[in-house]
């Protein structure tokens, strides 16, 4: 790898997955600053001409290594968020209705999406060492899945279904009341007249 290589895998590949995530949690991970913080002390010893063209290359590597780590942490770091924030809106039937895609659409997207992530991992796992950038371009994949169904989720009819939902849980209980009520009171009448 080239130092424009790295640039180039920095440039469209790590800030991109790293601006995803800090826009999903408003937070900078820990791991990924560490991990940035290794990047820039590797290149730093790159463009140290103090030091043997050998070092320097092994610098790079390095820094291509720390790069390619934090870039698929982040990638799985944000499919988690997908997952976590898709959940309640697939599996709560009232909340599914927030969708503006049909049903069955949700189902074969959350399922898609379980699935690129299910052969990202595999792929991940068997190739360890030995293709990361593809590893990447798998993970890509699953979080674009991901974005385009977290992306059909309409907030407004979100919270539309959940007023609807609350305002008729509370007419049910208040009807369950006053029939509990009447019950309560008819049987009273029974027990005075016999």
């Amino acid at each position: 790898m080239t130092f424009n290589d790295l640039l180039n895998l920095y440039r469209n590949s790590f800030v991109p997955i790293y601006a995803d995530f800090v826009a999903l949690t408003a937070i900078k991970p820990e791991q990924v600053l560490i991990e940035e913080s290794n990047i820039l002390s590797h290149l730093v010893q790159h463009l140290n001409r103090e030091i043997s063209k050998e070092l320097q290359d092994e610098n790079l590597k390095k820094a291509e290594n720390h790069l390619i780590r934090a870039t698929l942490d982040l990638h799985k770091m944000v499919w988690a968020e997908i997952k976590t924030r898709l959940e309640p809106f697939v599996f709560n039937e009232k909340r599914r209705l927030a969708f503006s895609v049909a049903e069955a659409d949700v189902y074969k997207g959350y399922s898609q999406f379980l699935k690129l992530a299910k052969e990202a991992r595999n792929y991940e796992i068997a190739h360890i060492g030995n293709s990361p950038v593809e590893t990447i371009l798998k993970y890509e994949a699953v979080n674009t899945i991901g974005y385009e169904l977290l992306n059909k989720i309409d907030v407004f009819k979100a919270k539309r279904v959940k007023k609807w939902s609350y305002i008729f849980s509370t007419k049910e209980f208040i009807l369950g009341v006053l029939a509990s009520l009447c019950a309560a009171g008819v049987v009273y009448v029974i027990s005075i007249l016999f």
